[in-house]
């Protein structure tokens, strides 16, 4: 046993975690090109008549912020993104020192639950999203998980009522996190498509990659953010 390293830790369940996870995304790639190269082939054989400079792309973005509908739409998600983010980087954290579970088939079967439950939950809200307002919908799943993530810092832990080392309702809990929580991540694309549509109806252009590039960049901004912030306040507390 290394020096420092739990006991209750098992290093070989990380290793297959971590192993598992890279087999599983490199899956979701190879899909993803596959899916897309016959794209590719279209675009290169098109006229490049149409061809914008470069500077109109960016030109293009900053128009996009001056949509009220479009600000709105990436003020909610960046947020939902930063606070997401913040809980994913101390997921380890609260598992062995709040809720002490330190198995790692534990908190490998925590991830699963999550992320099953959210591919059931969207099959379901795709659904429900046709004959509810979008916005209405995401403000639901934001309060729901909001609710739920609290209810972990107030239900798990010592002196609380479902206690520590308590797996089963965990579970349950991750569970019902990805079947709401789901919603935030489907919901702004869709929306975003609808303000691409309004945005034409404006300016009688359509600028559906600087949106969607202003969009991805502010998340990944958002994420970093959140990490930077995460990683700050575990060193302040362990200092």
């Amino acid at each position: 046993q290394a020096p420092g390293v739990d006991p209750k830790l098992n290093p070989a369940g990380y290793r297959s975690m971590g192993l598992a996870f890279g087999l599983v995304m490199t899956a979701v790639a190879l899909i993803a090109i596959w899916g897309t190269a016959s794209l590719g082939q279209g675009v290169r054989g098109s006229s490049d008549a149409g061809a914008q400079p470069a500077g109109a792309f960016f030109a293009a973005m900053w128009r996009s912020v001056r949509n009220p509908s479009f600000r709105i739409t990436l003020v909610c998600f960046s947020l939902v993104t930063m606070a997401l983010a913040v809980n994913s980087s101390l997921l380890v954290h609260y598992m062995k020192y709040y809720v002490e579970i330190n198995e790692s088939a534990a908190i490998s079967s925590s991830q699963g639950i999550f992320f099953g439950a959210g591919l059931l939950g969207t099959l379901f809200w795709l659904r429900v999203s046709r004959k509810v307002d979008k916005g209405r919908l995401y403000v639901f799943s934001a309060a729901i998980t909001s609710v739920l993530m609290l209810g972990g810092l107030a239900l798990f832990g010592k002196g609380n009522p479902f206690g520590t080392s308590n797996v089963r309702f965990l579970l349950i809990g991750y569970g019902l996190v990805g079947f709401f929580n789901c919603i935030l991540w489907f919901i702004p694309q869709s929306m975003l498509a609808d303000v691409a549509d309004e945005n034409e109806l404006i300016t009688g252009r359509r600028w559906e990659g600087a949106l969607f590039g202003m969009f991805s960049f502010t998340q990944q901004v958002a994420t970093g953010i959140a990490i930077l912030a995460a990683g700050s306040d575990s060193l302040v507390a362990r200092s």
